[in-house]
C-alpha cells in the first residue's frame, strides 16, 4: 500500500533536509551526493555516517503523517510544511 508522501517535482522528501539531523536539533539540509531512498521517498543526508545510521533503521528517522503538516493531517488536509518547524515526541519527527 502507497501512502501518500510530501515529496518535490524530485521525490525528495523534507525539502532536501537530512531526516538524522532533526534528531540532533539541528536540521541541515542533505547533499544530494549522499542520499537513500525509502518507500518511494529520496532522502538526502549531510554525512555518509547519517546515511548508514538511517540506512540502519530508517523507520526512526522518516516523517510522521509522509512528512505533512501534523496539525493539517490532524484536521484532514494536507499542507506543505516549513523544513525548520518541527519537534520531535516519543522518538518521532513531526514537522509543522
Amino acid at each position: 500500500m502507497t501512502h501518500l508522501q510530501n515529496l518535490n517535482e524530485l521525490g525528495i522528501a523534507l525539502q532536501g533536509y537530512d531526516p538524522v539531523s532533526y534528531f540532533s536539533n539541528q536540521p541541515v539540509k542533505g547533499d544530494s551526493e549522499i542520499s537513500t531512498t525509502y518507500n518511494g521517498a529520496t532522502y538526502l543526508f549531510s554525512s555518509k555516517s547519517h546515511k548508514a545510521t538511517f540506512d540502519a533503521t530508517p523507520q526512526q528517522f522518516i516523517p510522521q503523517y509522509g512528512g505533512f503538516c501534523a496539525v493539517a493531517v490532524s484536521e484532514g488536509k494536507t499542507f506543505p510544511i516549513d523544513p525548520n518547524t518541527y519537534t520531535i515526541s516519543d522518538s518521532k519527527l513531526y514537522l509543522f
